[in-house]
This record gives C-alpha cells, structure tokens and sequence, in this order.
C-alpha cells in the first residue's frame, strides 16, 4: 500500500492502523498529493498464506464440533496430491500447528476417524484430527463426519 501525503509523513501508530484496517503486510509513504495506491494482485505466496487460514478456520470448526477445549492438543493429518499444499504446510507450520493447538502434523498414513475433505483456492485436500495421546479418544458420538473419504 502506497499512501501519499503532502507532508511525506504519517506517525508510526497510523501505519500501524493502517496496516491492521487494511489487511496489508507494508505501508509506504511518499511526498505529494492526497492519493492511497492498493496492489491487489494475489502473489502465490499471499495464497498460500491464505489457504492456510482457511485450513486452520476448518481445523477449528472441527475441534469445537468434536467438543475439544482450548486445553486439548490434537494431532493434525492433512493429506494433498497439491503441491501448492505442500509449500503452504512447509511455509506456514508453524502458524498451523499453534493456530489449531496440534502437537505434530502428519501428511501420509492412515487417516484419523474425523476428517473432512474439502477444496481451498481450488487445492483439494483431506484434513483430520486426533486427540492428542494421554488427553483421551474423541467421543464416539463426533467420530462420524466424512471418515472414510
């Protein structure tokens, strides 16, 4: 985001704003007439930080139907023959592992009893999840969903 400025200045905590309101990773700032330039093109990288959330945004839905508490850790299974999926779970595991409370990540095996597959930015993709060992079985009533898929 480009925001220009006839004084060529805008204090940190407007930026900041700015940046937060706006959803943007940077605010430049330059000397000139009022005007506000916004690149609206998605790089591959901002999808991937995108599907990413989107996967999270699920994986959170899954637990609060599964009855999990924000004490129970699971462990996440995502499986994809995508390898936009592949780069996005290598850029991002950090964020999706603490975002969904999992302690380890899998992408091949045997899938859990909850899945759900679905398709994020046209990607296809499998996720499941498990509690965590030593934190008990997920109650037999939330095992059904798509397992099986």
């Amino acid at each position: 985001m480009i925001v220009t400025l006839p004084e060529g200045k805008l204090d940190v905590a407007y930026l900041e704003l700015l940046k937060d309101e706006v959803n943007v990773k940077e605010v430049e700032v330059k000397k000139g007439e009022y005007a506000v330039e916004i690149d609206v093109n998605l790089t591959p990288e901002l999808v991937r930080e995108g599907t990413i959330r989107e996967i999270i945004r699920r994986v959170n839905a899954m637990r609060k139907n599964a009855k999990l508490t924000i004490q129970d850790r699971i462990e996440l299974f995502i499986e994809s023959g995508e390898e936009e999926i592949v780069k996005a779970i290598a850029e991002h595991q950090d964020a999706l592992l603490s975002g969904t409370l999992a302690e380890d990540l899998r992408t091949s095996g045997e899938k859990p009893a909850v899945v759900e597959s679905f398709r994020v930015n046209e990607f296809d993709l499998t996720v499941g999840i498990t509690k965590s060992r030593g934190a008990g079985s997920l109650p037999a009533s939330r095992q059904g969903g798509s397992a099986g898929k």
